[in-house]
Parts: C-alpha cells; structure tokens; sequence
C-alpha cells in the first residue's frame, strides 16, 4: 500500500482522528492555541487541515519514506510520524513573512549561515553565534555582547533592501559586513549572535513591508523571537517530567515476564547476553538477544508517540529517567527466576 491508497481509504480517517487529537493536546500545552488557530483555523477544522497536509505530501513521502516502511512499526508509527510532520509545518508556517516577518528574517538568516562555507556557526545555550574567523574558539571571553540593541547610527550597505534581503547572498554580505564593523568596535574578532545581526538588518530594513502582521495573541508577541520554539520545549518536558511515571507504567504493562527478566539483567544488574542466559536458565544468548530485541521493539512503539521520548525530538535526559522508571517497575514486580 502506498500513501495515496491509503489516505484515499476509510481506514486513514481513523488514523487522522487520532492525529488530530494528539496534535490538538501539543498545541494547548504549547500556549500558543491562539497562533495556531490563526494557521489551521479552529480545533475542530485538524482532522480535516490533517489530512489535506498528508494527501498533499503523499507522493513526496513515498519516494522519500515509503508507506510500508512506517506501518511496518505499528499505527504508533504512522500517527507519530504524522503528527511530528504536521507541527514542524506549523512551526515553519509561525516564521513566514505573513505571519511573523521579524521572524521570518531571523530563521532565513539563521538557515543561510549554517549552511554557508564563508561563515562558521555555533551553537552556545540557547544562543547561536557565527562569526568570520572560524579559528576563535567559541568561548565567553569571545563573544560580542550588545546591551543596546540599536543600530541605525551604524553604516549600512546601500545596495540591500527588502527587494533583496531574502537572497542568500545577500544575507551572507550583511553578516560579513556587521561581523566587520563589530572587529573594528572591538579591535578583535570575536563571536556575534544572530540575534544581534536580525536586530541590526530590521534597523535599516523595513520588516512590515514583507507582509501582514495580523496576530495580536499577547502570548505570542510578548515571547522574543529566538525563544519562543524553546518555550514550547520547556512546556513539553515539563509535563512529560510529570507523566514520565504514567507513562513508564503503561509501557511496562505491554512487556511480559520474561521481557521484564531480560530488561531487568541487562541494564539494572549488567549482565551481557551468555551471562543473563545463565542465570535465567535459557539454552544460549541467542534466546536472550530475541526477547531483549522484541522488548526493545515494544518499548520503541510505545514511545514513539510521546515526545521527548523518541526521535526526531528525543530529549536524552527525559529518556534516561523513563528508562529508570521502567527498571525500577521491572525490579518491583517481574518474578524472581
């Protein structure tokens, strides 16, 4: 089955439904409802805004990630892969110029000088830093700091305009040109934050002629630009954090006795494969490896619809504490072999 078939049959809109409400609890937990009604209209228009977004990507997504590779995982799969896709489609829609043009400059300045070989970009915190001599470390003594975030007494290159702002080159010749006047400020090369370079551009360049700034949500607009995606992060884990033992509880109900035993040898005492086989009275590791693989196969389908607990947005640390909770069930309840 491919995505067209299926999206076309009466089984995806089950699926869809399922997306929809999942997608709905993200979005009320994000605090940003009011923006995003504004990008798929009220709540109850997902199921259908959800599935128009997968008939419009399904034959893109089956050159790039077939149908029967995803279900092959389980509905879990299908719906969180869904789900993730749609919200990053939210997320880029909240940076378009219609919606958000000092945004917009700052990610099309952000995605430009990652990818340019001219500049080095880093990441420091929450923070992310370029600069023009990619032999600075990137350190705190190393980075340029601006308390005024005010430009307009600085020179500026006449031929950039909003006509071009957008183009790559054009963005990759401001961030040489402010990274130069910064080294002549400061007698040294150092370290500029994107943010500082978004402020200097929307100091000579007129964002709201890019497009229509119509939110008023004070959520929204009270948020600076860069922190608004980690704000939606912050959220999320928390309340992940919160539901990390609900969630290690229903995990551990999918798992048997002998899966719970394997978990429990491998990870909470240390034992490898011959060792665990030894102990549990089984002919050889190959038996264990199976159970310790079809256990590892559960846990992966029960967590990938939750997130922070799977890729593309695994949070390491709040994986780490389910995990914890998990063995420490496995400990209290599996039987003693």
């Amino acid at each position: 089955m491919t995505w067209n078939d299926w999206i076309n049959s009466e089984e995806s809109l089950r699926v869809i439904e399922s997306c929809s409400q999942y997608v709905e609890k993200r979005i009320l937990r994000s605090g940003f409802q009011l923006l995003f009604r504004e990008l798929v209209g009220f709540l109850d228009d997902l199921s259908s805004s959800i599935w128009v977004y997968v008939r419009e990507h399904a034959d893109r997504w089956e050159e790039t990630r077939p149908f029967e590779c995803i279900i092959e995982n389980g509905e879990r799969a299908l719906i969180a892969w869904i789900c993730q896709c749609f919200i990053r489609n939210l997320l880029d829609k909240a940076r378009s110029l219609e919606f958000s043009p000092a945004r917009y400059i700052y990610s099309r300045i952000r995605s430009v000088l990652s990818s340019s070989s001219e500049v080095q970009t880093r990441r420091l915190g929450r923070t992310i830093y370029y600069s023009c001599d990619g032999t600075i470390p990137l350190e705190p003594e190393n980075i340029c700091i601006f308390r005024e975030m005010e430009f307009s007494g600085w020179d500026f290159l006449p031929d950039i305009s909003e006509k071009n702002i957008s183009s790559a080159e054009s963005i990759v010749k401001i961030a040489r040109f402010f990274w130069d006047q910064v080294r002549k400020h400061t007698s040294r090369p150092l370290w500029v934050s994107l943010n500082d370079l978004t402020a200097y551009v929307r100091s000579f360049v007129h964002v709201a002629s890019f497009g229509r700034v119509e939110l008023e949500d004070s959520e929204w607009m009270a948020i600076p630009d860069t922190a608004w995606e980690d704000r939606i992060d912050d959220i999320e884990k928390a309340f992940m954090s919160a539901s990390l033992v609900e969630l290690a509880e229903k995990c551990f109900a999918t798992l048997n006795d002998e899966e719970r035993l394997v978990l429990l040898y491998i990870h909470d005492h240390g034992f490898n494969l011959e060792q665990t086989a030894k102990a549990l009275g089984y002919a050889g590791a190959s038996s264990i490896s199976y159970i310790r693989n079809r256990a590892y196969r559960k846990i992966r389908e029960f967590c990938i619809a939750q997130p922070g607990l799977s890729p593309p947005d695994l949070d390491s640390e709040l994986f780490e504490d389910f995990m914890k909770l998990l063995l420490d069930l496995c400990k209290k309840h599996s039987p003693t072999p």
